[in-house]
């Protein structure tokens, strides 16, 4: 008997509370919390699509662009420091008096990207 009794009272509140939440629109899971979720993954999408147009945009612009590739110009032509080079038969000398490496490359790096311009220079006047 107690048993049963306790059955319909709990089915008599559950019934209200059932009731009070489908007017409210309250679901498990609820709906509202769903929705929030839903805007929240949005944001951070947002979010995250603008930082990576930042660290895009960080990246270009810490780029250098201040060379003067001229072929006519020469090594010479690149701002930061003195440097100065002779053409020789088939060669080239390059004077540095003051070399600052802000990049990753190691000099035996640099020494080839020195030669590829090189070789585009050359080719350019017709020296290949």
């Amino acid at each position: 008997m107690k048993d049963w009794i306790y059955a319909k009272v709990r089915d008599f509140f559950g019934g209200i509370v059932d009731s009070v939440k489908g007017l409210l629109g309250i679901h498990s899971p609820s709906t509202v919390f769903a929705g929030i979720g839903g805007f929240m993954a949005q944001g951070l999408g947002q979010g995250f699509s603008k930082a990576m147009n930042d660290v895009s945009a960080d990246m270009q612009n810490s780029i250098p662009t201040n060379f003067n590739l001229d072929p006519a110009l020469g090594v010479g032509g690149f701002t930061g420091g003195s440097a100065g080079m002779a053409e020789g038969s088939g060669g080239f000398t390059l004077h540095i008096e003051n070399f600052v490496n802000n990049t990753e490359k190691d000099i035996q790096r640099l020494a080839y990207e020195f030669e590829f311009y090189r070789q585009q220079a050359a080719a350019a006047r017709g020296n290949a």
